[in-house]
């Protein structure tokens, strides 16, 4: 008797007739009975939205925890098909917000993914958390970047969902949104990832300057970056220039800056010379190719050299001097 209402319920769940269901279980099937996808009769009637069906099933017993074959609970169910009062019956029957798929998903993203903003609100308030990440690395925020909704991406980011985080290709969210060409949710997100960045910066970090940079200004700030960048021995050499009469200062300014243009001429000529007989330097790197390695390094060497000397010459040539002393009188 019993095996044959089994069989009448799973043909009902196969055929999703859900009073045939309820007879069937009042007829002595197992309530939890599964058919070949592990479909329950719970999770039909939760896929149909309807609540006095479930929560007859409920009532008569029925395991909310019950997984089909992708391990889906009946919330998931509800939760993609946006029926609001079945996700709450479910809730209030136990059901885990926090219930995983085979793929690590949660019902938080299955209504994402749909724009269920009411589903999305309640599984919110169940304690569904926003930046739960999928075995892809995805996390609900990105997929509703999918559905293209910019109210669901809204209400997920007020709940406080990152931005910043990244899938397991290192896309953000707002990356989903540009190679989706969801424009309007692609500014929305940046200007949340923005601020986001300016939270969490580090307290000793200056803030902007909400004027513009005088000249003086930008000078000084790229006057401590070269000096920070130096390599040793010409920050040495340039300290105690520092320290000599302007005048002279600025004489090996100019010697420097005359050194660093023919250093980076001489380096440009080699370069195009070496370019032009790139044939027969191919022929010769099969016979001597590590020699020819090195020697073809060393144009690119003097270039950098004459920049640096050229960038020094013209810092100690134009460089802001200290703060005069005021005469009196």
């Amino acid at each position: 008797m019993t095996e044959n209402s089994n069989d009448r319920l799973r043909k009902a769940i196969d055929a999703g007739d859900i009073a045939a269901c309820l007879a069937a279980i009042d007829a002595g099937a197992d309530v939890n009975c599964q058919q070949s996808w592990g479909f329950t009769a719970l999770s039909i009637a939760a896929s149909r939205g309807d609540v006095s069906a479930v929560d007859g099933l409920l009532a008569r017993g029925a395991n909310v925890e019950a997984k089909n074959h992708v391990g889906a609970p009946a919330i998931f169910s509800a939760a993609i098909n946006g029926h609001l009062e079945v996700v709450r019956s479910l809730l209030r029957a136990g059901a885990d917000p926090e219930a995983e798929n085979t793929s690590g998903e949660t019902p938080l993203f299955a209504a994402c993914s749909k724009a269920h903003h009411e589903v999305v609100r309640e599984m919110l308030k169940a304690g569904a958390k926003t930046n739960r990440q999928s075995r892809h690395g995805s996390t609900p925020l990105m997929h509703a970047v999918l559905s293209a909704d910019i109210e669901t991406v809204r209400i997920l980011l007020n709940a406080g969902a990152d931005p910043l985080i990244s899938d397991l290709q290192g896309q953000t969210a707002c990356q989903w949104a540009v190679s989706h060409h969801h424009s309007e949710i692609a500014g929305l997100l940046r200007s949340f990832e923005e601020t986001r960045m300016r939270s969490s910066a580090p307290s000793h970090v200056p803030p902007t300057h909400s004027h513009s940079l005088s000249g003086e200004e930008l000078f000084a700030d790229a006057e401590d970056i070269l000096l920070r960048t130096m390599p040793p021995a010409p920050l040495a050499a340039v300290k105690r220039v520092r320290r000599q009469p302007k005048k002279w200062t600025r004489i090996l300014g100019i010697a420097l800056i005359i050194l660093g243009i023919m250093m980076v001429t001489s380096g440009i000529g080699v370069i195009d010379e070496t370019s032009s007989s790139s044939s027969v330097a191919a022929r010769q790197a099969k016979t001597r190719p590590r020699q020819e390695a090195s020697s073809s390094e060393v144009p690119y060497i003097v270039l950098g050299q004459g920049v640096l000397m050229l960038g020094i010459g013209i810092w100690l040539t134009v460089r802001r001097r200290g703060p005069q002393k005021i005469r009196k009188g």
